[in-house]
């Protein structure tokens, strides 16, 4: 006995007429709706298996048997995609979400640090906002030591316990 899926036994015929049917009685604008409407017809449902059970095609398998069979459809492909394209917004007209940035700006802003520190962490939290992971990890990091700049960002005494040592270390 053959192992695996049990396969269908579509007669060429039954197809070839299921098909003819349906492009009769309905006009369809893509192959697939064809396909659909074909696999929900009670002929589809009841289809003798290999292993002596039936069971349903599916638009699929019906393509796929038009295929092997030869069975040329009338109605027409569809587009790739359902032929729409998305609209899409020129680079220069995109406007980024910038309200995290703003936020995390006036939150840092409060603790009262000089405008040339500013500047430099206002950079920092743009970077890390666009999905730069080095400068998320280094504004992590100035946030643990009060945005101190310190020797000792970075080394194993201070930070051993931090969950994001492991990727600030290059060895």
């Amino acid at each position: 006995m053959a192992k695996g899926r049990p396969g269908f036994l579509v007669k060429e015929a039954e197809l070839r007429q299921a098909i003819e049917h349906a492009e009769q009685s309905q006009v369809f604008s893509t192959q697939g709706q064809l396909y659909e409407f074909v696999s929900k017809q009670s002929w589809a449902q009841s289809q003798p298996m290999t292993n002596g059970k039936t069971g349903s095609l599916t638009a699929q398998m019906i393509y796929i048997l038009c295929r092997k069979h030869g069975i040329n459809v009338k109605t027409s492909k569809g587009k790739i995609g359902g032929g729409q394209r998305p609209t899409r917004v020129p680079i220069a007209e995109r406007k980024p979400d910038n309200s995290y940035v703003e936020e995390q700006v006036k939150q840092i802003r409060s603790y009262g640090f000089p405008a040339k520190k500013m500047e430099g962490v206002v950079k920092l939290i743009k970077r890390a906002s666009k999905g730069s992971r080095p400068a998320a990890i280094r504004l992590h990091c100035l946030e643990c030591v009060g945005f101190e700049q310190t020797q000792h960002i970075g080394t194993k005494e201070s930070c051993g316990g931090c969950a994001l040592y492991s990727l600030t270390r290059k060895d």
